[in-house]
């Protein structure tokens, strides 16, 4: 198994002074060690498991977001999801693992999933280019919205913004909803 953490690291549970600088500098929480170590201990344990790669760790307040090498997410959740569900004991939360790909619609799809990416386009704005990705507006997404976007941003190191079936979605103003009702009580 290959993971942000050396294998004598998760072996012996001490961590060596390179693995301690990306403890320190916030690259890794105690949360992500823990959960390397049980994925490691695993994969001396479980075949399947031996030959992952797990690139980052994503911890947020709502979500864990493991990101693996590609073929591998099923492998890491486990037949039924019994592997992520120990995972989850660990970290408190709930956890996704992810493929890992250079194409950025298939990898906001595969953190998005099971909602579907209607579009995703590539906007060239004076600060540089941003993501506009346009799902549905019914979307049940599997996290908040604003996890969603902090993930994406970091994975992606570019900005991201998320339309709902083409239009920016827009809060509605309490003079809006208030507008709404009396015009709707009129009819």
């Amino acid at each position: 198994m290959k993971s942000p953490i050396c294998e004598i690291c998760l072996k012996s549970s001490i961590l060596c002074s390179a693995c301690q600088e990306k403890l320190s500098q916030g690259e890794l929480t105690n949360k992500d060690i823990d959960i390397l170590t049980l994925l490691y201990k695993e994969s001396e344990k479980n075949k399947a498991l031996s030959n992952i790669e797990v690139k980052k760790i994503i911890t947020s307040n709502d979500i864990v977001l493991i990101v693996c090498n590609s073929g591998n997410a099923a492998k890491i959740v486990g037949r039924g999801g019994v592997f992520v569900k120990r995972l989850q004991d660990i970290a408190k939360k709930p956890v996704r693992v992810v493929e890992e790909s250079d194409d950025p619609r298939k990898f906001l799809q595969n953190i998005l999933l099971p909602v579907p990416i209607i579009n995703l386009n590539v906007l060239y704005t004076p600060r540089g280019d941003k993501y506009r990705i346009v799902i549905p507006r019914d979307s049940r997404l599997p996290m908040p919205l604003k996890t969603f976007i902090s993930l994406a941003n970091d994975l992606l190191k570019k900005e991201v913004e998320v339309a709902f079936d083409g239009r920016t979605e827009k809060k509605e103003t309490i003079e809006d909803k208030i507008h709404r009702l009396v015009k709707g009580m009129k009819k």
